[in-house]
């Protein structure tokens, strides 16, 4: 009953009891490693400090935190040496009698040393100084988490600037075949404009050809009304010679020509359309590069304020 009263105390007041026990046995070079273990076993049970006992889980999170890790075989062999009460729990006074090799009969059967208030001020001291710790690992683990933020940041933002990277470079390519094909169609356009010229410079050739036939035929009907006989008989015969000669084969060589000019026309017509619609195709591949650049640009500047807070968090 006197041991299942102090395994009922909260970790800290069950700690007290122990060293205040066993305090000229040794045990006061051992003080501060207990309120140390005291800490441990708060953090662990769910009740914190107001706890009494842990179970099996709790007690394995305590000793790892105390750095003796154990296999569940092993746990369980070493709690129950320390379940002194057989409950399948272990408290605060159990791990230290366990712990310090110390007997339940001298735990509940020992006067007071009378040290309790100086107990009680070492346990407040060490609550203080526990509370920094805790404060200070807080900041660590803020620190750490800001970081950590500022890492995936980081990241983030290289990604989005490879990206971009990526998509400049994408955008250069299809500027360049954008501009390539309108060259290439540029120069057919080109092509198409000098046939059609040689056709147009043919036909009108031809026309030319036609006029002065047709000039000459004028002057000899005027010739061979004018003049004397001599005059205009010379200019009768030239002018009957003159119609003599077939002018199909010109006319016909004029009308070809003529539809070879139509053709060269349409031809050019078309080069154009396709040359202004390659043009237009390479004036946005080209305004997607700037804007790409200017994106990447951008990606840039946020991935160098990105490493800059990471700079500034392991300072």
């Amino acid at each position: 009953e006197k041991f299942a009263a102090v395994t009922a105390l909260p970790y800290e007041k069950q700690a007290m009891r122990f060293l205040d026990a066993f305090w000229d046995d040794g045990l006061q070079e051992e003080a501060e490693n207990v309120w140390t273990q005291v800490q441990a076993i708060s953090q662990v049970d769910s009740k914190g400090g107001e706890g009494t006992d842990v179970d099996e889980f709790e007690a394995h999170k305590f000793l790892e935190a105390l750095g003796e890790t154990l296999t569940i075989l092993e746990l369980r062999e070493r709690l129950r040496k320390i379940d002194l009460d057989n409950n399948n729990r272990m408290s605060m006074a159990e791990y230290l009698l366990f712990r310090y090799e110390k007997s339940v009969h001298d735990l509940v059967t020992r006067e007071s040393s009378g040290r309790k208030k100086e107990l009680e001020k070492a346990a407040a001291l060490v609550d203080e100084a526990q509370t920094a710790l805790d404060e200070l690992h807080a900041r660590e683990e803020e620190q750490k988490k800001a970081e950590e933020a500022a890492r995936q940041k980081e990241a983030e933002q290289k990604a989005a600037e490879d990206a971009a990277r990526k998509a400049e470079e994408d955008a250069h390519a299809k500027e360049a075949v954008a501009k390539q094909e309108e060259e290439s169609l540029r120069q057919k356009e080109n092509a198409a404009r000098a046939a059609q010229e040689d056709v147009q410079k043919t036909l009108d050739e031809l026309k030319a050809q036609e006029q002065a036939y047709n000039d000459k035929i004028t002057q000899l009907e005027q010739a061979s009304t004018e003049g004397n006989v001599v005059q205009r008989g010379r200019a009768a015969n030239e002018l009957q010679q003159l119609k003599s000669e077939d002018p199909l084969p010109l006319q016909r060589a004029k009308i070809s020509q003529e539809a070879s000019v139509r053709k060269a026309k349409k031809a050019t017509a078309e080069a154009e359309k396709q040359t202004g619609v390659a043009k237009q195709a390479s004036d946005e591949a080209e305004q997607g590069r700037v804007e790409a650049q200017a994106r990447t640009k951008d990606a840039e500047e946020a991935t160098a304020l990105a490493q800059e807070a990471v700079a500034q968090c392991e300072e």
